[in-house]
């Protein structure tokens, strides 16, 4: 029977009914297309309204029901495509905004490395004996014999790329054999020094074997750590040693002021006036002073005054004055941005019953050496001036008190105490050692305030943690003056002034006493562990 629907399909003269292929069944078809085929016949029927006659005709089932589902499936799919681009819009481009920076990041900074794929010597011939510093999977030759000059950055950013692209530093430069002409550089004058990754550090500053070659076109060492560093002429590094890379850490982080703790190789201890058994390693010169905080934990061998401070200090200042030994002009300093500022040099002894004669081997073994001498701020004995030079040398812990201050070698300095030198009512810098920068702690200068108070009286001395717990923002207006007029008085007298012990946590607390030890009290020096902190306070 024939179906009428309410708005039929008006067909067009030009169409045959008889022109329309009917469906042929197929054998053997399946029971989805025995289901579709009475809709299909439906379809199929329509209305000729011209001829006013009924006719019916069929589409072919497996075709329309083909064109059908796949019509469906398509508009079903864009559909969905089309809602779920909406939804996820963000995410998507998150995702590909976040792809784009860490294929920057990984890809950028290599193409900052020099292109030069070949080094040469200095009268311009190849050099195929260099060896790089980095594996192939930043391409080869990207640290390669040009020297040190590739890479164009410097202080935290250098020390950030070389952090990032640690997997990549081949172990190849520390273990590569030295060639008979080799200039000593870093690596080969400290040879695994602190730890692997102090060694990887020298061995990628240097870059190649003739790294130190001084030729034209070379940066120094100097220019690379610190060319971009604003020196913080007010910081000093406590416990430098600790960190991952004594010295560099802290002239990276533009710290002019770094510290050594320093003991008597026990080889030494037992019997100090034996000879030196030059054959025996552990009981060489450069072992003589192991550096470290505690006696228990000394590595002598690889963690020495020698190898972490004398030698790095005295490379990099060779370098940065190749040109001007033999002027008269002034030996430029370990800042690029400042050759003038010196850098002090603390040594801390830590052995009273041999200060004597740790001091006579540290004098006479190490700082005393023509070649490092040359470097240190010193004391004219005729003028009773000082002469400054690159480098400033303080003794602070337990040195030997010398009476007879001529006993002390004219490049040394004394650490004295703040609140001793206001108590003895010193006048003159004549009264006193020789010394440039002077220190006491934080707890005994709050003491010396409030005995000042207590009209002199003894009163019971104050411990730090009970000054954190009744300080909770700052000092008050009476400790204030009282450590000002302090800090002063040893100003006078033309000394510089440094201020440790301050709590470090809480953090907004710490840095509450540095704003007022530095602005306030006008302190010269904050002694500081945390490098990055003193950055952004």
């Amino acid at each position: 029977m024939i179906r009428q629907t309410e708005n039929p399909i008006e067909m067009s003269d030009n169409i045959s009914v008889d022109n329309i292929p009917v469906a042929q069944e197929e054998q053997g078809g399946g029971a989805e297309e025995d289901e579709a085929a009475p809709l299909s016949q439906e379809a199929g029927k329509v209305i000729n309204h011209a001829s006013g006659v009924n006719k019916e005709f069929r589409i072919p089932e497996d075709e329309e029901f083909r064109i059908s589902s796949s019509e469906n499936e398509k508009s079903s799919i864009y559909a969905g495509f089309r809602k779920n681009l909406k939804k996820y819009r963000m995410l998507i481009i998150s995702v590909v905004v976040i792809t784009f920076f860490i294929v920057v990041d990984k890809y950028s900074l290599p193409l900052l490395v020099s292109s030069n794929n070949s080094s040469h010597t200095s009268n311009g011939t190849k050099n195929t004996n260099d060896s790089n510093i980095y594996s192939d999977e930043f391409g080869a030759n990207k640290f390669n014999g040009a020297g040190h000059t590739g890479i164009a950055l410097s202080g935290l950013k250098l020390l950030q790329y070389f952090d990032t692209n640690l997997d990549s530093i081949s172990t190849k430069e520390l273990n590569s054999k030295k060639s008979k002409n080799q200039k000593e550089d870093l690596t080969s004058k400290t040879n695994f020094v602190s730890s692997y990754y102090y060694d990887l550090f020298m061995s990628f500053l240097i870059s190649s074997q003739n790294a130190l070659s001084f030729e034209e076109n070379k940066k120094t060492l100097v220019e690379i750590l610190t060319r971009d560093v604003t020196p913080l002429n007010y910081v000093h590094s406590h416990n430098d040693y600790w960190r991952t890379l004594p010295v560099f850490d802290a002239l990276m982080h533009g710290v002019n002021s770094i510290e050594a703790d320093i003991w008597l190789n026990n080889s030494y201890v037992k019997n100090v006036s034996d000879d030196i058994d030059t054959d025996d390693e552990s009981s060489n010169h450069k072992t003589m002073l192991a550096v470290g905080h505690n006696k228990d934990y000394l590595d002598p061998i690889h963690r020495n005054l020698e190898n972490l401070y004398i030698n790095p200090l005295q490379i990099l200042l060779d370098e940065v004055n190749q040109m001007r030994e033999k002027t008269t002009e002034k030996l430029n300093g370990l800042f690029h941005t400042d050759t003038g500022m010196p850098t002090i040099l603390y040594i801390d002894f830590k052995q009273p019953e041999l200060s004597e004669t740790v001091y006579d081997i540290l004098v006479n073994e190490y700082l005393g050496t023509p070649d490092f001498q040359k470097y240190l701020t010193y004391k004219d004995q005729e003028t009773n001036q000082i002469v400054f030079n690159p480098l400033i040398i303080i003794l602070t812990g337990d040195y030997p008190r010398y009476q007879d201050y001529k006993k002390y070698a004219e490049f040394v300095f004394l650490d004295l105490d703040i609140v001793e030198l206001v108590q003895n009512n010193s006048q003159t810098a004549t009264e006193i050692p020789p010394a440039i920068v002077v220190s006491t702690s934080l707890k005994k200068l709050l003491n010396h305030c409030q005995s000042e108070k207590n009209g002199n009286e003894k009163s019971v001395p104050l411990e730090i943690e009970s000054f954190v717990e009744h300080h909770l923002v700052s000092l008050n207006e009476q400790e204030l003056q009282c450590m000002t007029d302090s800090i002063g008085f040893v100003n006078a007298l033309g000394l510089k002034t440094r201020i440790w012990g301050v709590p470090q946590y809480p953090v907004y607390l710490r840095n509450s006493y540095w704003k007022q030890l530095l602005i306030d009290m006008k302190s010269d020096y904050l002694n500081v562990d945390d490098l990055d902190g003193v950055l952004s306070f």
